[in-house]
């Protein structure tokens, strides 16, 4: 038995490794617990797989609770690559997760509602997939005294244009969307309960 999961994850280690133009690798919050008039900010950490296409990178944000409002990520926000840019909403991209999507956490549906996703405004180069890159998502707390919180996933992926500039779907389209990473998570708010 030990010998079959051991099969299947490595399959879905390396189906990741071998697709999208960064996978998800760390995520860490700067505050898990967050005070009132404070915010958390994430560093995710995207290894570059080494793949020959020049794909869209995205990013998403999905889960249950509330208190938390998410900003725009900025992918390569340290600019290594020389790909620093802020990421743009593209809520089409969202639509069709749930279909294309099928990674490590099955139970927690990935399309709207409670869906924010964002990516970049142009091609990332896969010439420029040669090191470690970081993307910053800011999670600004909207809640100013009660309690509670948020707990989803952060999901990375590719998104592969068929030439119009518009994400579709990929079963009747020459589109290509695919996860490259994902990883629960969760912040709390520091207050009193009402």
């Amino acid at each position: 038995m030990g010998k079959k999961i051991s099969a299947v994850v490595i399959a879905l280690v390396a189906t990741q490794l071998l697709s999208g133009c960064y996978f998800l690798r760390e995520l860490n919050w700067s505050q898990d617990v967050v005070p009132k008039g404070k915010n958390s900010t994430a560093t995710i950490g995207l290894q570059p797989s080494g793949a020959d296409d020049d794909t869209y990178f995205f990013m998403g944000m999905v889960g249950k609770g509330s208190g938390f409002t998410p900003k725009a990520p900025t992918f390569d926000a340290e600019n290594v690559a020389g790909l620093k840019e802020k990421l743009i909403a593209d809520n089409s991209i969202g639509d069709l997760l749930d279909e294309n999507c099928q990674t490590f956490a099955p139970a927690v549906r990935r399309g709207p509602p409670g869906l924010a996703v964002w990516r970049t405004e142009d091609v990332v180069p896969s010439d420029k997939e040669t090191k470690l890159v970081v993307a910053k998502l800011k999670a600004k707390r909207d809640s100013p005294n009660q309690g509670g919180g948020f707990a989803g996933l952060i999901l990375t992926g590719e998104w592969v244009d068929d030439g119009d500039g518009v994400p579709e779907d990929p079963g009747s389209t020459d589109d290509a969307i695919t996860c490259t990473g994902e990883s629960t998570t969760s912040l709390l708010l520091k207050g009193n309960d009402p």
